[in-house]
């Protein structure tokens, strides 16, 4: 898992089996997300509930075999364990998995969203 600590807050990163993001602000609870050259929309095309989520960095293109999936999440510095589908693990490493579906579809999102 890799933390990274800005002037601003505390980053968590996260990913996906096919690229890997840095997520933060005011919905997981570590302030606003400052605009940088690395700032970066991550576009989630739910059929119901199109969205751009604002990123602090992508931090580039990984891809894991399966094996190295598993369902446990590891801890997280800011509040977003609810949103987590697991880990890929790969040597002393692990990648927290984001849900997007989880997140799109929670209150907290809907309400952060009015």
């Amino acid at each position: 898992m890799q933390v990274k600590k800005t002037g601003d807050g505390i980053n968590q990163s996260f990913t996906n089996p096919d690229y890997n993001a840095t997520l933060s602000g005011q919905f997981l609870g570590s302030g606003t997300t400052p605009l940088t050259r690395n700032t970066r929309v991550l576009v989630a095309n739910h059929r119901e509930i199109p969205a751009g989520l604002l990123v602090d960095e992508v931090l580039g293109f990984r891809r894991f075999a399966e094996t190295e999936f598993s369902g446990d999440a590891p801890p997280t510095v800011v509040r977003c364990d609810r949103y987590l589908a697991g880990a890929f693990r790969r040597g002393p490493e692990q990648w927290p998995v984001l849900s997007l579906r989880a997140v799109l579809e929670s209150t907290a999102f809907a309400e952060a969203a009015a």
